[in-house]
């Protein structure tokens, strides 16, 4: 069996996965960014030998891709879409262009909606700090995106036959079982991919005996990656303590940045832009939510 792994920060986790539940296929993995590249490049073209020869597509869904026009068409296919989940971090934005506190090099759009809101109607950066309370962040409505948040993956998933019910009820038994939105913690993948491959590769006792993977599964997407708090007020909701730390693991060490030095960033990015980013509409609504507070 030749197969093929393409997805994006995922990649290496479900290629992982892959190939500890079937050791004797072939398996080969790239980014979808990195694999559209050689294609149109023709840089590797033993890369796009291997998608001819391909049985399995394990990944990205193909829409619009060119890998799509390359894959073998008889080449049986394991789709499995993004992961974008705010139910823990429902302040994160994105802000094209924005250079803010993971910013290292080039642009980073990750940004506190909190904050963007508050500067938007002239607040200073010691009291935006005083608006990440309670009361705030249910009049922001953040205490309601966690159900609409579950049940949008649940459903974007079922699309394409991978039920995620029960992985969730095993996930939000780990606490902040996200780093950011786009990161989970590695049992998140490694559930996504089992139960992408279950009643199709998996029968019912290989599937049951691969949850051991949740377990001894490196976690790649740790090193490099931003860690968000999960506000102690959502938090609490969820049974567990949260924190107002940031945290970046540029190599082996983290580096911690509070809540005071995370607006006083953003605030120092958003005096340099023009004012354009004001007048964005989920920034103007919130802008409009925090008049008065």
């Amino acid at each position: 069996m030749k197969v093929i792994v393409v997805s994006n920060c995922a990649t290496s986790t479900y290629y992982d996965v892959t190939l500890s539940l079937f050791p004797d296929w072939t398996i080969k993995a790239a980014g979808f960014n990195e694999a559209e590249r050689w294609l149109q490049s023709g840089e590797k073209p033993e890369f796009e030998q291997y998608l001819k020869e391909c049985d399995l597509y394990i990944g990205w869904p193909l829409d619009n891709l060119h890998l799509a026009t390359v894959l073998n068409p008889n080449a049986e296919r394991v789709i499995i879409p993004e992961l974008y989940f705010r139910g823990l971090h429902p302040d994160v934005a994105i802000l094209e262009g924005f250079w803010g506190p993971f910013s290292e090099g080039a642009p980073h759009t990750q940004t506190s909606l909190l904050a963007l809101g508050a500067r938007a109607i002239g607040k200073t950066a010691e009291e935006t700090r005083a608006l990440f309370r309670e009361d705030v962040f249910e009049r922001l409505g953040y205490f309601d995106l966690y159900k609409s948040e579950k049940s949008h993956v649940v459903a974007e998933f079922g699309k394409y036959g991978i039920q995620l019910d029960e992985a969730f009820d095993f996930w939000e038994t780990q606490n902040d079982f996200f780093y950011v939105c786009h990161h989970p913690r590695s049992f998140v993948l490694v559930d996504i991919a089992r139960y992408a491959l279950k009643g199709r590769f998996l029968d019912a006792d290989a599937f049951a005996s691969s949850e051991s993977l949740r377990r001894t599964q490196p976690d790649r997407l740790i090193v490099g990656t931003e860690v968000w708090p999960v506000y102690p007020e959502i938090a609490r909701r969820f049974g567990f303590d949260g924190s107002l730390t940031w945290l970046r693991f540029p190599h082996c060490s983290p580096r911690e940045m509070s809540l005071s030095h995370v607006i006083d960033v953003i605030f120092d990015s958003l005096d340099k832009m023009d004012d354009a980013w004001k007048s964005v509409p989920f920034i103007a609504e919130c802008a409009k939510r925090l008049e008065g507070v």
